[in-house]
């Protein structure tokens, strides 16, 4: 089988997808464009992955406080706190 690029989920060979049992990364999606932000989330949950979204980058921050991430995707121009902001506070 072929495994997608997060080696969580695997392709059998009548190209059903399933998952390995390993838990999922977590991802932060961060961006204030809600219906760009929700697509990315979807397509990160399609692959496997644990995907959460939100609109701002002090939502971000307040994120970092609850639960650990493994990886953000974050717009760099958003109104407040940044994508840089929030990539230094990741």
């Amino acid at each position: 089988p072929d495994a997608v690029a997060d080696g969580r989920m695997v392709d059998d060979e009548h190209g059903a997808r399933h998952g390995t049992g390993v838990a999922a990364s977590r991802v932060l999606v961060v961006d204030d464009d809600a219906p760009l932000g929700t697509v990315l989330a979807g397509l990160l949950r399609q692959g496997g992955f644990d995907a959460d979204v939100v609109t701002s980058g002090e939502e971000a921050l307040r994120r970092f406080d609850e639960a650990p991430y493994d990886a953000v995707l974050t717009d760099l121009r958003m109104p407040g706190a940044d994508g840089l902001t929030v990539l230094d506070h990741a």
